[in-house]
């Protein structure tokens, strides 16, 4: 299960459950792959103040990640790739909501609009699912197959 960001970072993000329009997928979580490519940071930005959360209700031992630019080795104005695997999410699929931000957040405390993405950036989650709910096909074709879904982030109003 893949979620994919908005270009810019100037977003947070919230959803009301881990899954798709079929509902919430019911499962473990195996893996899951954080990857920022091609992120542009103009003049008058420093890719130090970029940061990055994403929270995830689950049974893991670090459902949540926090990074700020600094920690991936970013500094001044340019192009970065950053990519990471953890294991802190790994275990069971909790119901209920959780969020994401993608900006720039200045030594003072005050978040701004930061550079943008030009490659991929997303976070891809591995999953041992349980089928979904019969009630969740009705309206679908009869052969789903969720295996390789990608969802486009909506940022919170």
């Amino acid at each position: 299960m893949r979620y994919e960001f908005f270009d810019d970072a100037a977003y947070s993000y919230r959803y009301g459950w881990f899954g798709s329009d079929l509902g919430p997928t019911e499962g473990t979580i195996l893996g899951t792959k954080l990857v920022l490519k091609d992120y542009r940071v103009p003049a008058g930005l420093d890719a130090a103040h970029f940061h990055f959360d994403f929270a995830l209700p689950t049974t893991g031992t670090s459902p949540s990640i926090f990074i700020e630019g600094t920690e991936m080795g970013w500094s001044g104005t340019g192009t970065f790739d950053f990519e990471m695997k953890t294991d802190g999410f790994n275990g069971t699929i909790l119901p209920g909501g959780f969020g994401a931000t993608m900006m720039h957040v200045l030594p003072d405390g005050s978040a701004i609009a930061g550079g943008t993405f030009f490659g991929d950036q997303y976070l891809e989650f591995t999953v041992d699912r349980i089928p979904p709910d019969e009630i969740f096909l009705s309206s679908f074709e009869e052969n789903f197959e969720e295996a390789n879904e990608t969802h486009a982030a909506y940022p919170a109003h």
